[in-house]
């Protein structure tokens, strides 16, 4: 037996495919590598599924994440309605299983946030082109009966950047500390950059292990030791045979990301623009949805998006939304931060109420078992 959200991972991807891709997840596992899996649908189907012979089969018998049950189940509700599509575009189809079955959350969710694109207008009877990176400077989603496209951005968080410098960085960061043991230390990064990062660390691993060592500093990061008692840091991660914790934190500006945030939007146009259309862009801001609700105020009044939206020649529309898994005992809930932009997305009927309930319904999928 197997759940209907795992079929629609399957029909979509491929059976032997995603076996594979759980035999690779599994070697890693044994390696025992600093940094873990990231990607929230990897974990969740090596930690539910078996192999029997060359057919995977759901296992009822564990208990996973809720974050990483929902975001399985709110991606299999996505291929389940556009799995054509993805059939009728074999680039963008390995692309996909690459992206969706990969170690690391980066791809996953980009992914992840094409596809929320492409089933909200399937769902509203719109017919969809999916583009692949083969098709050079072409927008994610075209509407081939429509003068609109659409290219899916992910919010420039500095969580985000965070987590994809350090999960991209781990031999540099094993081989740095491998030989520190007994300690708290703190990691400030002064810039998102992973071969900056790397460059310090690779200086930083010539003194650390000086008994005279007290702190490093360069012009890209900040290194401290501190008392067992520190909990804060964006990032922790956890070396168990050394009792090392290493507590990474984004400390870098916050106007590098507000211009990240407006050149993802001009290059999101000119992508359109390319296709011989006008462009809605969205953009999923990954995380906190309740937060991200707040700092939905702070890009009205800092970049003044409304304006910023308008004065975009050929911007039809901006879509901003967030969907975050959330467990406090036995409630379990996802939360929805959306806002939409520009009066053309709005005269197509793409508005607050149709995207939140597009999302609630993608993210309350029923789980049923078929044969």
């Amino acid at each position: 037996m197997r759940t209907n959200t795992l079929f629609y991972w399957t029909n979509a991807l491929g059976e032997a495919e995603i076996i594979d891709a759980i035999n690779v997840g599994l070697s890693y596992e044994t390696l025992s590598r600093l940094i873990p899996i990231t990607n929230p649908a990897l974990r969740f189907l090596i930690g539910t599924t078996k192999i029997q012979g060359k057919h995977l089969k759901n296992n009822f018998s564990v208990n996973v994440p809720y974050s990483d049950h929902l975001i399985f189940n709110f991606v299999g509700a996505l291929l389940k309605q556009v799995g054509d599509d993805i059939t009728a575009s074999p680039n963008f189809k390995e692309e996909l299983k690459r992206s969706l079955l990969g170690i690391h959350e980066g791809p996953f969710l980009s992914a992840k946030n094409e596809l929320t694109v492409a089933a909200y207008y399937k769902g509203r009877g719109y017919e969809i082109k999916l583009s692949s990176s083969r098709e050079s400077g072409l927008p994610d989603v075209i509407l081939t009966s429509e003068p609109i496209s659409s290219d899916a951005k992910l919010f420039p968080d500095k969580r985000l950047q965070l987590r994809a410098t350090v999960n991209e960085s781990g031999d540099a960061i094993q081989k740095c500390f491998s030989g520190i043991c007994d300690s708290v230390i703190v990691l400030m990064l002064l810039n998102p950059s992973k071969s900056k990062f790397v460059a310090s660390l690779n200086e930083l691993a010539k003194v650390i292990n000086e008994p005279s060592f007290r702190h490093y500093r360069d012009d890209d990061l900040i290194v401290m030791p501190m008392g067992n008692e520190y909990e804060a840091g964006d990032i922790r991660l956890s070396v168990v045979n050394q009792n090392l914790s290493l507590n990474f934190q984004a400390s870098w500006p916050m106007d590098g990301p507000v211009e990240d945030f407006k050149n993802s939007i001009i290059k999101s146009v000119a992508q359109s623009t390319k296709a011989k259309k006008k462009s809605i862009t969205w953009i999923e801001a990954t995380g906190s949805a309740n937060r991200y609700a707040m700092e939905m105020q702070l890009l009205r009044h800092v970049v003044g998006t409304e304006d910023f939206v308008r004065d975009q020649p050929n911007l039809e529309g901006l879509v901003i939304y967030s969907v975050e898994p959330a467990e406090d005992g036995k409630n379990r809930r996802a939360a929805f931060a959306v806002d939409v932009y520009g009066q053309g997305a709005k005269k197509m009927g793409i508005d607050k109420d149709s995207v939140t309930e597009f999302l609630k319904s993608c993210a309350t999928l029923r789980e049923v078992l078929i044969p």
